[in-house]
């Protein structure tokens, strides 16, 4: 789980280069006030729509694992959140590897197939997302042209990435059931590992209840981002909220500094000024919803992380 130097220097570059673009012509006295108007009442549900998202990312893990092992909920939503305070900690983007290590270790189970199921939980929020994307509200296409273009890429996207995975799981076996030697030889080892956690593409009703819940966990950060903008002073707006959901979602897969400090800030901001909310005011909303993630993972996921006995050597 090592991070060369070489990451973490392009991660900051990437991130210095997003927050420039972000914060240029911003009006600094402008965005304190903005700032200062939060409403702490509107604060506190994103909070706990936040908490209710990540509990139902631990529900699904729990589906995605249901046919090598039954697993509490309750129990994967305490590493949900372990994994996700080390993204906003640490560089790497190491999260989904540690939280595999935790579950695989203290539930005895290979890691490569809980590594696999953590693939397929990125797997169905992409899309869900790039669903997203292509069925963004009609009245939202009216009021930002460049809309009906990004709908198109994501169905595009949508197919690629969806086409891709069945051709994984088909000629996988193919791909394992040679012996290899060498380091090929321990590469196809734990691909092999790993291609079992891409099982439950092959159990439908199991896939099916988990994008049920893939879309809850969606509504829930839908909902995080529409209940803050009265809380900064905006005329609350679904189809903004989408847009941005959409467009923050995939931004942050690009490589940056830890909590996507950059890209997160930037990609929130360019959304909603696409529909005519004023850039310091965006900005201001981009950092107390970026806030409000930080305060719900970071704590209470170094509590989980102590009271379990791990150590940051574990992780490293």
């Amino acid at each position: 789980m090592k991070v060369t130097w070489k990451r973490i220097v392009f991660g900051v570059i990437v991130s210095g280069l997003f927050i420039y673009l972000t914060i240029r012509g911003l009006d600094w006295e402008q965005v304190f006030e903005h700032l200062k108007t939060l409403n702490p009442l509107w604060f506190g549900l994103t909070v706990f729509f936040t908490f209710v998202a990540m509990y139902l990312r631990g529900v699904r893990w729990a589906m995605l694992l249901s046919p090598y092992k039954k697993i509490p909920s309750l129990y994967l939503f305490s590493i949900e959140l372990v994994g996700y305070m080390v993204n906003y900690l640490l560089p790497g983007k190491l999260g989904e590897v540690v939280k595999s290590y935790v579950a695989g270790e203290e539930r005895d189970i290979s890691k490569g197939v809980v590594f696999g199921t953590v693939v397929v939980e990125r797997i169905l929020d992409l899309a869900f997302i790039l669903l997203l994307g292509v069925f963004l509200p009609t009245e939202l296409k009216a009021r930002v042209p460049v809309v009906k273009k990004i709908s198109i890429g994501a169905l595009i996207l949508l197919f690629v990435v969806l086409g891709g995975i069945l051709i994984m799981h088909q000629f996988r076996e193919k791909l394992t059931q040679k012996d290899y030697r060498g380091w090929i030889g321990k590469v196809m080892l734990s691909l092999e590992k790993f291609s079992h956690g891409l099982d439950v593409i092959g159990s439908p009703s199991v896939l099916l209840r988990a994008f049920i819940v893939t879309a809850l966990v969606w509504f829930f950060t839908f909902l995080q981002l529409y209940v803050l903008m009265p809380g900064m002073g905006i005329r609350p707006d679904m189809a903004l909220s989408l847009f941005a959901m959409f467009l923050f979602t995939l931004g942050i897969t690009i490589p940056s500094s830890p909590g996507d400090i950059g890209p997160f800030h930037y990609f929130i901001t360019i959304a909603l000024v696409s529909g005519g909310i004023q850039k310091d005011l965006a900005f201001a909303y981009a950092v107390v919803y970026h806030l409000s993630q930080f305060i719900t993972v970071v704590p209470s996921g170094i509590l989980i992380f102590l009271t379990k006995g791990l150590s940051w050597k574990e992780v490293k």
